[in-house]
């Protein structure tokens, strides 16, 4: 609704090494921030994540860069082709004459399946980058969630936050902290992703009434772990500016679990989730739904890597950080996970 607002608020929300996730109406756009690589040659960046139980089915193409040359910004994909196929046959194919700044959120119909042992490839070429191919085997589905617990927190705000001349005050900050426990697969290396949905509203702005991800925070684990951003999941978020209350879409991170470093046969976590300010999501939820990935060590690898260049970048003595990934002649990831959902009603006022 407004384009020149919206790119003013992702810019501020970018973080170099990470791909720039838009409004899900969006599939093609120019000008927007690129995926940075450091200290490598310029090469085409792809981002593959393929959930094969759900709808997160997400491939973006573009130049990769170096700050160091802002003229690569500016280089296009040109002749672009690709495939998907298994060991028997193609099961998707894409291909354009027309040339590219960025490929984003091209989505892979929901009718192709993907099972759990076998192994999958993607091969693409590229007008200057020619021989991009890729492969990786699906994991199997994840153990069923549960949920131990949930309470609600409500916390007094140190300054009344409000956004005149229309927005309503607010006084406190909520919370919906649950604790989940799922079995761990140790017969083998398993990796794990946590992401959350909720369905609910604004007070004075309704969103939809249906489930978006949504940002969350973990305060305890019985192994380590970390936030970092999932390509193709995009949420939303309020924000005061001046007088003028904005809706603006962000990316959301998702919780990324190395099994293999749990002593314990179980995963307990506990997660919160805020709500009910001026700049959540939303003022009150209705339902929430928890998404438990099996993920391939390649993706888990590929966002451990940008989560450490991230906080290495804040620091100027840290050693350089390479982004690892599986795209043999280019650079990014392409993963196939399996999905377990957990879904309850939770009024939360």
């Amino acid at each position: 609704m407004y384009p020149k607002r919206f790119k003013k608020a992702f810019t501020k929300l970018v973080t170099s090494g990470l791909i720039v996730l838009l409004s899900l109406l969006l599939t093609l756009c120019e000008n927007i921030d690129r995926f940075y690589r450091p200290d490598t040659p310029e090469k085409v960046s792809v981002v593959a994540i393929i959930d094969a139980d759900d709808t997160i089915r997400y491939i973006s193409f573009e130049k990769s860069y170096q700050k160091e040359y802002p003229d690569e910004i500016k280089d296009s994909i040109r002749n672009l082709s690709f495939k998907i196929r298994s060991t028997e046959q193609d099961l998707f194919t894409y291909s354009s004459d027309v040339p590219i700044i960025n490929l984003q959120n091209l989505k892979i119909p929901r009718d192709i399946q993907f099972n759990s042992g076998e192994k999958y490839f993607l091969e693409g070429d590229e007008k200057t980058f020619h021989g991009i191919s890729s492969e990786v085997i699906v994991p199997s589905p994840p153990e069923d969630l549960t949920l131990l617990s949930i309470n609600k927190e409500t916390i007094p705000l140190p300054h009344i936050q409000e956004c005149p001349p229309w927005s309503p005050q607010y006084k406190t900050t909520k919370y919906a902290v649950m604790t989940l426990v799922f079995d761990l697969d140790k017969s083998r290396e398993s990796y794990y992703s946590l992401i959350l949905e909720a369905n609910g509203g604004k007070g004075f702005s309704s969103t939809g009434h249906h489930f978006l991800p949504i940002e969350f925070t973990v305060r305890e684990s019985n192994g380590p772990g970390f936030l970092a951003i999932m390509k193709g999941l995009t949420g939303h978020r309020w924000d005061c500016d001046g007088s003028i209350y904005k809706f603006q879409y962000v990316p959301i991170n998702a919780y990324f679990i190395d099994a293999n470093k749990i002593c314990d046969n179980k995963c307990k976590i506990k997660v919160a989730i805020r709500y009910g300010d001026l700049t959540s999501a939303v003022d009150y939820i209705m339902d929430i739904r928890i998404k438990l990935l099996s993920i391939p060590k390649e993706l888990y690898l590929f966002e451990k890597s940008i989560y450490s260049y991230n906080n290495s970048a804040k620091d100027p003595f840290a050693e350089p950080v390479y982004i690892e990934g599986n795209i043999n002649g280019g650079n990014g990831v392409f993963a196939i996970c399996r999905s377990a959902n957990l879904t309850f009603q939770w009024l939360g006022y």
